[in-house]
């Protein structure tokens, strides 16, 4: 069950990829939902599956570095059905701090958590 679970989430980061690079892909549920987040909250990609790490001794994957709204912010997709949040914020945080590290960017940053 695991392994179905961790290829789905797979296929769906790969799916919602090929979205931001502008490419068709099938329109299953996923696919629809991502769609319908990136126009009702006007989301523009600008990093994607970016590679992050901190000098405190951490690394990442950041899901996506984009604007809402014109804000830049970190966008975290799961696939999950029940969501673990005391455990996503410290996930985002670390993300926002490793991205600041090695970015321009030094300003505090919204984070999402976006269940598909």
């Amino acid at each position: 069950m695991l392994e179905n679970k961790r290829q789905i989430g797979t296929e769906v980061h790969e799916r919602t990829q090929l979205i931001d690079m502008g490419c068709e892909v099938e329109g299953d549920g996923y696919s629809q939902a991502y769609i319908k987040f990136k126009t009702e909250m006007n989301f523009i990609p600008l990093e994607i599956e970016l590679p992050v790490y901190s000098k405190s001794g951490y690394a990442g994957t950041i899901d996506r570095v984009g604007t809402i709204n014109n804000k830049l912010s970190i966008v975290d997709l799961k696939t999950t059905q029940m969501i673990d949040l005391p455990y996503m914020g410290p996930q985002t945080a670390a993300y926002e701090n490793a991205y600041k590290e090695w970015s321009e960017y030094k300003k505090a940053m919204p984070r999402y958590i976006l269940q598909l």
